[in-house]
């Protein structure tokens, strides 16, 4: 049960993540991390799935969102693990 006024950490995979970066028309994994975004949520993630999701962007020609996804993880509440 959580307590009162703590925030839900969520653990996402890799897809997840590589779709809410890639493709921001709103789906369910852009709707996740801009929860993340606004801090309502906080994102428990590891460095391997940092890479993962980095190399798979540059592999699809996605630099742009690349760059964000590196904002991303420095702004939003990320607890890196």
């Amino acid at each position: 049960m959580a307590l009162s006024g703590a925030r839900i950490r969520i653990v996402l995979d890799a897809n997840v993540l590589f779709s809410g970066c890639a493709f921001n028309e709103g789906g369910y994994p852009r709707q996740i991390l801009d929860l993340v975004a606004k801090r309502e949520v906080c994102l428990v993630i590891n460095g391997y799935i940092i890479s993962e999701v980095v190399d798979h962007l540059i592999e699809k020609n996605k630099r742009e969102s690349v760059r964000w996804f590196s904002s991303f993880l420095s702004t939003a509440l990320v607890d890196t693990v």
